[in-house]
């Protein structure tokens, strides 16, 4: 509860920071609070659903914990706990950072996503100003859960560009809704990689003023290499982001953990000063973990090459 001794530090559109003295100890916190006089059923729930799935994740190091719900002036709130650091995009975008650097903050997103997958839990919307990294601590956060969902077979159907779920320039092809695909972890995995790939070179592989061509971005067009932007990635790295990168759900990675395992490997290598095994492959410890039915759509070849 929002104690009457809270003082209120910072405040921004839907969110707000406070602290308060609790047993002469002082502690930070996020209030996240919808204070229009229209306050709209998608907020509301939106809200709600992020306190839920926090909820379901409590016990993740890598997660921002949910305090409570609240009414706060008569209006709906909750309390989160407050992450000191900066967003990726902040600390990748304001100075230029080493290779090891980027792969081992890349391996703690990969294993907190992994246990956030575990759990059946799609983010739905990761993004390097969803990830905070504290440079004192060296410890990583995910946060906003407000559109994640749990796992289910439900196709998902976005609608209009200019309200899809999500943030555009980061969503996987099948997140656009049209690709007649199911959204499940693996859409997670390419947020991601567009992530990685911000995080390497300052960019993002598509920008357009234009929803419409993003969305064409992501569905239909190969991204540049990430080589291109950073002459000092070596070839494995771009390797895993591409591969992170693919439009077919199926050929990226399959689970966050077998992410995980190969930067791991390319970080032991240059902590080393050693060669990359020869018989290194990507992908070689990354298992689903969960039975999927392909979703590709095999035969009627010269009927597909027609349309």
């Amino acid at each position: 509860m929002l104690a009457t001794n809270s003082q209120l530090l910072y405040e921004g559109n839907h969110s707000s920071l406070y602290f308060q003295t609790v047993n002469e100890s002082t502690s930070a916190f996020i209030v996240k609070i919808l204070k229009s006089n229209q306050i709209n059923a998608l907020e509301t729930s939106q809200l709600n659903n992020e306190y839920l799935i926090t909820q379901l994740l409590d016990g993740i190091k890598g997660v921002r914990k949910v305090i409570s719900k609240e009414y706060i002036n008569g209006y709906p709130a909750i309390l989160l706990e407050y992450v000191q650091g900066a967003t990726i995009k902040d600390f990748f975008g304001k100075d230029k950072h080493s290779i090891p650097t980027f792969l081992k903050i890349a391996i703690q997103i990969s294993d907190t996503l992994s246990q956030i997958h575990q759990r059946n839990i799609i983010h739905k919307d990761i993004n390097s100003n969803n990830i905070i990294y504290n440079q004192e601590t060296k410890e990583v956060k995910i946060i906003d859960f407000g559109i994640s969902t749990k796992i289910s077979l439900k196709t998902q159907n976005l609608g209009n560009p200019n309200k899809l779920e999500g943030t555009l320039a980061y969503i996987s092809p099948e997140q656009t809704g049209r690709m007649n695909r199911l959204v499940d972890h693996r859409s997670d995995l390419y947020s991601l990689g567009i992530t990685f790939f911000e995080m390497l070179t300052g960019k993002l592989p598509f920008e357009a003023e234009d929803p419409m061509e993003l969305v064409h971005s992501h569905i239909a067009k190969n991204p540049p290499k990430v080589g291109d932007f950073n002459l000092g990635i070596t070839p494995i790295i771009e390797q895993i982001v591409h591969k992170l990168l693919s439009k077919s759900a199926e050929l990226r990675y399959q689970s966050a953990l077998g992410l995980k395992n190969d930067l791991e490997v390319v970080l032991k290598s240059i902590e080393s000063g050693t060669d990359i095994p020869a018989d290194f492959r990507l992908g070689q410890m990354d298992f689903a973990g969960k039975f999927q039915i392909p979703q590709k759509l095999y035969g009627r070849d010269k009927e597909i090459a027609e349309l």
